[in-house]
């Protein structure tokens, strides 16, 4: 099977229960873009999508903001993330789902 970026998250993403889905293909006025993943509830009001290559969502960039999301660009690799290299980017993303549903784990200290 093939490696897919969505592995690279794995128990972290598992363990603080993140709503994530991918590879997907998000669907935009401008036409669908194909990203590795979607994280919900973080960054933009509809999650953030993630790539491995911009020049994939380059075009759609205006239209992905315009749409509700954020985007980030980093290379999967064979390994999976921490759960504090997933915390840290969180925290640095924002939590953007409903207030009564944010985990209490986003307060923890560092």
């Amino acid at each position: 099977m093939a490696w897919r970026h969505i592995d690279s998250w794995g128990p972290a993403a598992d363990e603080l229960r993140l709503d994530i889905d991918g590879p997907v293909l998000i669907e935009l006025p401008t036409g669908r873009v194909p990203v590795d993943l979607w994280l919900k509830n973080f960054g933009g009001a509809k999650g953030t999508l993630i790539v491995t290559d911009y020049e994939v969502i380059a075009p759609f960039s205006k239209a992905i903001i315009a749409a509700g999301f954020a985007y980030s660009v980093f290379e999967a690799g064979e390994s999976r993330l921490s759960r504090e290299a997933v915390l840290d980017l969180l925290r640095d993303w924002t939590w953007t789902g409903p207030t009564k549903s944010r985990p209490a784990w986003l307060d923890e200290t560092p």
